[in-house]
């Protein structure tokens, strides 16, 4: 394990990667069974979509995007969250007990002693992902004005620390495109809840010992 400074957030984990993954993997799977459903219901007729409605679920509002979107995005959004953590357990085998992903992200950073000048194209793939959900940045426009540092906008109508509120209206603007993205983001989450960052990367921290296995469950 790394060795640095203890951080007064810093909490020994009782469980061992797998179950982190575990959960992880569960957020990203109920999201991803929304965004199919979603999917195939943008496509339909108004009277197909009253047919699917009545089989499906026998309510009229259960697949329309306004309303799916919001879980969808939090459940990915919380997964981002316990995979930043399971790496922090597997490297440590301690978490931060904060919501911040930009922190998060960057004990990871401190784990991988990743410089600026680092060239680490796995992982500055998956920072970018999780400054995508930390800023709320997406749907082509920006779902808060202040980034969502307590994982509460999409809990509560408002964040707990402010009265700045979520922008309701770009749930109902969704596209296809849109959908094709979220996709591509819970794939390239479930490979960085594996893989984190390159064998270089691993290797010049001193942890190649955890590069091999990275199997999932």
């Amino acid at each position: 394990m790394v060795n640095k400074k203890s951080n007064p957030k810093e909490k020994k984990s009782n469980l061992p990667k797998v179950n982190w993954q575990f959960v992880a993997e569960s957020y990203l799977a109920l999201a991803y069974s929304g965004i199919e459903k979603l999917k195939k219901y943008i496509h339909l007729t108004e009277l197909e979509k009253e047919e699917w409605n009545k089989k499906e679920s026998g309510w009229h509002r259960a697949y329309e995007a306004q309303l799916l979107l919001i879980p969808i995005v939090w459940n990915i959004k919380h997964a981002l969250e316990l995979t930043l953590k399971a790496h922090h357990v597997n490297f440590q085998g301690m978490y931060l007990e904060i919501h911040d992903l930009n922190d998060l992200k960057e004990e990871l950073v401190n784990i991988f002693k990743i410089g600026k000048n680092n060239q680490d194209k796995k992982f500055d793939e998956f920072v970018k992902l999780v400054d995508k959900y930390y800023k709320m940045k997406m749907f082509d426009c920006e779902l808060l004005s202040v980034s969502d540092f307590t994982n509460d906008f999409l809990r509560y109508p408002e964040g707990s620390k402010t009265a700045v509120q979520l922008n309701l209206y770009a749930f109902g603007k969704i596209t296809e495109k849109e959908i094709n993205q979220l996709i591509k983001d819970i794939k390239l989450i479930d490979l960085r809840l594996a893989i984190p960052a390159d064998f270089q990367s691993l290797e010049n921290a001193g942890l190649s010992q955890f590069a091999n296995p990275y199997n999932k469950i």
